[in-house]
């Protein structure tokens, strides 16, 4: 009997069929790890999105399939590695990244979009009216007052920003103005740039912010929480009170936002490490989102410190270095400016109070008023 003949696949049909396996096998093998419950890492800066609730109106909208194709989007293994293959082409080989929010720098230097070209709702005159506005309403009452505005990181570092990749910025153009105005109200300002630039000048290796995070590091907040403190109690520093020594790990923001998450490792401060404060919550009767909550600190030492309750208005360049300012002084209050902002109540509902700081990072300054922020706050010395 004459055997049959045989029919032998090409090389190309062999790769035809490996790709339609590893096709398949990259449905199915992660649709099974989705129902089996696996859940990968979101590297990005940000939270997951959480599995909806099924309603009639979001059904019948299309909010409730939007946000069911986002939670799978999030959920769905390899997609961490994904994300990460993706930033990484991005970043390393075309040079960008995969974040609007995020600009790159020189070499690995990130920027925040906002802070390179950022938002500015009146001029410097206007801005400064109205910290005139809420200081002379505080000294009427007693109250010292102190602004302040902590500069942009390319401000200090503008050598790291990439050449045309923003244009001159409407606070670029407004800088000098607002150094000289808050130079000029040494009772009620504090002007950081000279100091700052002084530092970087003295020791250029020295951190003072972060190449892949929009803040600063502690070693830069150093020299603007010495000014705060010398303004509102001269002679209470002391520099013998600040250890500087090993290494602190912290997580970058812009690093997380493009997908390739990243630890940068800086030198780790502590201010009067044998003072522990004491902590309390204020409930501040209504829901707010820029912040955890309301803490309220008291400092027992027989140290030196800014006398009584201070109530601070602050953002994020201070939020990340609380826990080095709370020990120079007796008391604080802290409220977010952004909860303040939207939910202005909140300052009937907090403590007397003695001294009045209100920070601001220079990319929102010239977007915030200080007096109207504070109007119910004010509103109370009448």
């Amino acid at each position: 009997m004459t055997d049959l003949p045989r029919h032998r696949r090409s090389p190309g049909s062999w790769l035809d069929l490996l790709v339609s396996v590893g096709f398949v096998l990259g449905l199915v093998v992660p649709g099974i790890a989705l129902l089996a419950g696996f859940r990968p890492a979101i590297i990005e800066n940000r939270d997951p999105a959480a599995l909806p609730t099924v309603g009639v109106d979001g059904v019948a909208d299309g909010s409730f399939f939007a946000a069911l194709d986002r939670f799978v989007t999030d959920s769905f293994p390899l997609r961490t590695q994904a994300v990460a293959i993706q930033a990484a082409i991005d970043y390393r080989v075309l040079g960008g990244t995969t974040n609007p929010d995020v600009m790159r720098g020189t070499g690995d230097w990130l920027f925040l979009t906002g802070e390179l070209r950022p938002r500015c709702d009146f001029d410097v005159d206007t801005l400064l009216a109205s910290v005139d506005e809420a200081a002379t309403a505080l000294e009427r009452a007693g109250k010292p007052f102190r602004y302040v505005v902590v500069p942009d990181k390319h401000s200090i570092y503008p050598e790291q920003v990439l050449p045309g990749s923003a244009a001159a910025s409407c606070t670029d153009a407004q800088r000098a103005r607002l150094q000289a105005g808050l130079q000029a109200r040494p009772g009620i300002a504090i002007e950081l740039w000279t100091e700052l630039l002084a530092a970087k000048q003295r020791d250029p290796s020295v951190p003072l912010y972060y190449v892949q995070d929009a803040h600063w590091t502690a070693l830069g907040a150093t020299v603007g929480i010495r000014a705060l403190v010398e303004s509102l109690a001269p002679g209470t520093w002391d520099d013998a009170e600040v250890v500087v020594g090993g290494d602190q790990r912290h997580s970058s923001d812009l690093a997380k936002l493009i997908g390739l998450p990243r630890v940068e490792v800086v030198p780790r401060v502590q201010m009067r490490p044998e003072v522990t404060p004491n902590k309390r919550l204020i409930d501040p009767g209504v829901d707010i989102t820029n912040s955890r909550d309301i803490p309220w600190f008291t400092v027992a030492t027989d140290r030196p410190l800014v006398p009584g309750r201070t109530l601070f208005v602050y953002d994020s360049f201070f939020a990340t270095q609380m826990t080095l300012i709370v020990p120079w002084f007796e008391e604080s209050v802290w409220v977010h400016e952004g909860d303040l902002f939207n939910q202005p109540e909140i300052g009937l509902v907090l403590p007397e109070f003695d001294n009045v700081v209100f920070q601001r990072i220079e990319r929102s300054a010239l977007f915030t008023d200080p007096a109207s922020d504070l109007r119910e706050v004010l509103g109370r010395l009448r």
